[in-house]
């Protein structure tokens, strides 16, 4: 009987009555009959035991007695202490579930709160008046503005530029300072100053040719480093574009299911529908209530992901576009794959190496050298 009592509990659970107080009592009201029952034909059986007179009847009474006493306590303890002890375990185990989404409330509303600023983020519609709108362009273009890796990809061109005059240097200048002895009969020593200048004529074309060859390998790396940021701009602009949609279908939907969830009510309230019909209802709106926050979750961690190419104060989100806008077709040029510029990067880092070894060769070239003094 407890076994089948506690099992009710568990199955109008899983039906959707939340209200512990309300489980027990419909649980208890539609097991009572059958508990009482069971308990009432066991003590039916044994009666006849419990005023025997007959033969055997010393030993058949204490019998009866003790089987009798049992059933009414076991009965008892079935319809109010097993009650009592579910209600106990279940206060407890919801108020480990609420420390649990206590913790993960905070964790969320500072997380969300470091993006929006706020204090509290509660389930609201996507269209907030704190997040500026950018079409996917605007976002590519200001990602290419701001973005810190593609300001390092221009500098780097810059400085290539700048060493392309040190590949003229044509060698070191020196000045020295000499004494000499004047030769028999003069007595005096001479002291010489003088100029001298190296000219390494030979190898400035390598050199040349290095800083060339490095110069536009950096052009290639920023070719490339354009290339990755916009696909990640475009993939990031995509999926907060995805998401902001997710969650707008599904907060219209969740104000639908919250008005037919209060029509069941009123239905239940005038026994036009069932309670089963009833919770069934209840039990959809909750699960569309949870994706519903659910998807509002994953806008924003979408949202940070997009903001963080912009490296700027302000946050932004994705204009509203039809997807027809946005459908372009998928057109597969070879010549293009051929030309990627991570293909055109790794030729030009072979270019810059056959460049090194010559200029190393360079080394072995006879250098000039001019002296006055």
């Amino acid at each position: 009987n407890g076994l089948v009592l506690i099992s009710r509990f568990n199955s109008l659970k899983e039906e959707g009555v939340t209200d512990l107080k309300e489980r027990i009592l419909i649980g208890t009201k539609e097991r009572l009959r059958p508990i009482l029952l069971t308990a009432i034909a066991a003590i039916m059986g044994f009666t006849p035991m419990a005023f025997s007179a007959s033969a055997g009847a010393e030993v058949q009474r204490p019998l009866a007695t003790v089987v009798i006493g049992g059933l009414i306590s076991a009965t008892l303890l079935t319809l109010i202490i097993l009650p009592v002890l579910y209600s106990f375990v279940e206060k407890r185990n919801l108020k480990k579930l609420k420390r649990k989404s206590i913790t993960a409330s905070v964790f969320l509303l500072m997380a969300t709160g470091s993006l929006f600023m706020s204090g509290v983020v509660q389930a609201q519609p996507v269209q907030t008046t704190n997040l500026q709108e950018l079409s996917l362009e605007q976002a590519v273009k200001k990602a290419m503005d701001n973005y810190p890796a593609i300001k390092a990809a221009q500098l780097e061109i810059e400085s290539q530029q700048a060493l392309r005059k040190t590949a003229w240097e044509i060698g070191d200048t020196k000045v020295f300072i000499g004494k000499e002895e004047v030769g028999n009969g003069s007595d005096g020593i001479t002291t010489k100053f003088g100029v001298s200048q190296e000219f390494d004529l030979l190898g400035i074309p390598s050199r040349l040719k290095l800083q060339k060859e490095n110069e536009q390998l950096a052009e290639q790396s920023a070719e490339l480093t354009y290339v990755q940021v916009e696909l990640m701009v475009k993939q990031n602009w995509a999926d907060v574009f995805s998401a902001k949609r997710k969650y707008n279908v599904l907060d219209k939907l969740f104000a639908q299911f919250t008005d037919i969830s209060r029509a069941a009510e009123l239905r239940l309230e005038t026994e036009a529908t069932s309670r089963l019909e009833y919770l069934s209802t209840l039990n959809q709106a909750n699960k569309i209530k949870i994706q519903k926050e659910q998807a509002f979750r994953d806008y924003l961690s979408a949202v940070r992901k997009l903001n963080k190419w912009f490296e700027g104060d302000s946050l932004y989100t994705v204009k509203n576009v039809s997807v027809e806008e946005l459908d372009e077709p998928i057109n597969f040029n070879k010549d293009a794959l051929n030309n990627h510029p991570y293909l055109t990067m790794m030729e030009q880092k072979v270019e810059v190496a056959e460049a090194v070894v010559k200029k190393d060769q360079s080394q072995f070239l006879p250098k000039f050298s001019a002296s006055y003094g």
